[in-house]
């Protein structure tokens, strides 16, 4: 863990459809860090594109760059910090919808807490994990919540949060059926028919999917789900739920360095809440790791 003498430059890069109350939150924060004489360079993005613009013409003027928006931006951002090489430590503003790697954080949730991390809080190296190429910091799957992303609505999720979610959980449960398929894990055989690789202890931000993990950690976890009827799998999303998935017969943890998930070509896939495409996937760590400001409790 390093300390760095107080940070005094930010680039903030937001997601302009982050909602009214996030907005908010984004503006008290660079309000705060102005207060104590930051300079704040506050930046909306649509696009992929415009971001990586907005880092390469000011990279060299900063002392932190601040994803604010959901894990999707932040994502993206760590992705092109990393690609760049950059020594630039990345901090967030948990102005997304699931915010899951704000809660794996313990990030403080009130302005001011925010911008005094921002300045002076610890940076730690986390390396990012990849999915057939595409960076992730926390998970990539396939099988049920990898449906569930590929039927979810964008446009409603950003006016209602979290609750767009549940006719696609719905949908997905009801109409498709657990389908087997084979795991190489550190080229050793398993089944399921949903799969999990995680990085991250916790799933949606508040269940407890991998105890063991850390995203500070090069070590992978391999969640196998094995419900083969649309009662198991409920059974297993209420074990997920209610914190006892350890205790479902179902479901395996295994920790593993690669995975190869041979799903169908039918089969979705996501990694960090976005759809990834169809079909196998192949995970492992990338070459390239990022700091990230985080608070000296995070594990």
């Amino acid at each position: 863990m390093a300390i760095e003498a107080q940070r005094k430059r930010f680039l903030i890069i937001a997601n302009p459809s982050a909602g009214r109350k996030n907005a908010r939150l984004v503006a008290r924060v660079a309000e705060t860090l102005a207060r104590k004489a930051a300079r704040v360079d506050l930046v909306e993005t649509k696009t992929a594109e415009a971001a990586r613009s907005a880092l390469l013409s000011a990279s060299d003027n900063n002392d932190a760059v601040v994803a604010a928006g959901g894990d999707g931006t932040i994502r993206a951002l760590a992705s092109m910090l990393g690609e760049m090489d950059s020594s630039l430590p990345l901090g967030v503003i948990p102005a997304g919808t699931g915010n899951v790697l704000a809660n794996e954080l313990g990030l403080p949730s009130n302005p001011v807490s925010l911008a005094e991390l921002l300045l002076n809080g610890s940076t730690r190296a986390v390396r990012l994990m990849t999915a057939n190429g595409a960076p992730f910091l926390l998970m990539a799957s396939a099988g049920f919540d990898a449906n569930v992303v590929r039927h979810l609505s964008v446009s409603i999720k950003q006016r209602v949060g979290r609750s767009a979610y549940a006719l696609p959980t719905i949908g997905a449960l009801l109409h498709q059926p657990p389908q087997p398929f084979e795991l190489l894990l550190d080229a050793k055989p398993h089944a399921a028919t949903w799969a999990i690789i995680s990085n991250a202890r916790s799933y949606g931000g508040s269940f407890r999917l991998a105890p063991k993990a850390s995203i500070f950690d090069d070590q992978l976890f391999a969640v196998l789900f094995g419900a083969r009827t649309r009662l198991g799998r409920l059974k297993e999303l209420l074990a997920l739920a209610t914190g006892r998935l350890e205790q479902c017969p179902s479901v395996h943890i295994v920790p593993c360095k690669h995975g190869l998930i041979r799903t169908p070509k039918h089969q979705p896939t996501q990694a960090d809440g976005d759809a990834l495409g169809f079909g196998p996937v192949e995970i492992k760590a990338s070459e390239h790791v990022v700091s990230l400001i985080a608070p000296d409790s995070a594990r």
